[in-house]
C-alpha cells in the first residue's frame, strides 16, 4: 500500500478544522491570523490532522487513539501503530501526506524562481551539472533535485544531519527509488520502494466530514 493524499488549503483558516486539530495535537494557537507564520501553522496542523484521520482508517483505530510522535531527527511516526509508515510535507497552500507499509519520504515545493546560490553551496557536482545543462528548465530541475533530496532524507530518517552535498540523487542507486512528478504548479518527490502510487485529492469539506464521522465535531 502506497497512498498519497493532497489537500489544497483555503487561505482563510477553517475555524472548526483548526480548533479540532489544535485539540488533537495539543497545540497552542498563535496570534496574527493574517501572517505567513499563521498560514504555515495552519498547513502544518492540517497535514498532521490528515495523518491522524487516515492513519486511523488504515489501522482500524480512532484518531484520538493514535499517538503521533517524532524521532530524534524529526521523522514522524505512530507510537502505537508502527506497522504503518507515513510522511508529510506542505508548501504554500498545498499539503501532501504519504502512507505506506514500508518507509517512505515525501516532499512538495511550489515551482518558482530558484536560488542558484543554494544549489552551488548545497548540491553535489553532478546535481549542479544536471540543473545547469538545461537552458529553459533550470527552475524545474532545481526543485526536482531539492525535493528528491528532501524525500530521500525523510525516508531514511536522518534529517539534515547528513550534508546535502554528500549524496547525489541523480545517481542510479538513489534515483531508482524516487518518483518525481508535477501536480498543478507544484513539484513532488516520493522516496520509497513502491512500483506505483495511489493518489487522491482531498478537500476541507471531506476533512470536516471525517471529523464528524469520528465524532470530533458536531
Amino acid at each position: 500500500m502506497n497512498k498519497i493524499y493532497f489537500l489544497k488549503v483555503n487561505p482563510h483558516a477553517n475555524k472548526e478544522i483548526l480548533k479540532c486539530a489544535i485539540n488533537l495535537l495539543n497545540l497552542k494557537e498563535p496570534k496574527g491570523q493574517n501572517s505567513k507564520a499563521f498560514a504555515n501553522f495552519y498547513s502544518s496542523c492540517l497535514a498532521r490532522l490528515v495523518a491522524l484521520l487516515f492513519g486511523a482508517e488504515f489501522t482500524s483505530k480512532k484518531a484520538t487513539q493514535l499517538k503521533l510522535s517524532k524521532t530524534e531527527n524529526g521523522k514522524p511516526y505512530f507510537e502505537n501503530a508502527s506497522e504503518l509508515k507515513f510522511n508529510i510535507s506542505h508548501s504554500k497552500d498545498m499539503i501532501a501526506v504519504a502512507f505506506s507499509n514500508n518507509e517512505i519520504g515525501i516532499d512538495i515545493e511550489k515551482l518558482r524562481k530558484c536560488n542558484t546560490k543554494i544549489a552551488n553551496r548545497y548540491f553535489a557536482k553532478a546535481e549542479i551539472d544536471y540543473i545547469n545543462c538545461s537552458v529553459f528548465n533550470k527552475n524545474k530541475r532545481f526543485f526536482e533535485i531539492w525535493t528528491k533530496k528532501e524525500a530521500f532524507l525523510k525516508k531514511s530518517g536522518t534529517g539534515i544531519t547528513v550534508p546535502l552535498n554528500s549524496f547525489d540523487v541523480t545517481s542510479e542507486e538513489i534515483s531508482k527509488d524516487i518518483k518525481t512528478f508535477i501536480r498543478k504548479d507544484f513539484i513532488v518527490s516520493v522516496c520509497s520502494n513502491a512500483t506505483s502510487l495511489d493518489i487522491e485529492e482531498l478537500s476541507e469539506t471531506e476533512i470536516l466530514q471525517k471529523l464528524k464521522t469520528e465524532a470530533l465535531i458536531n
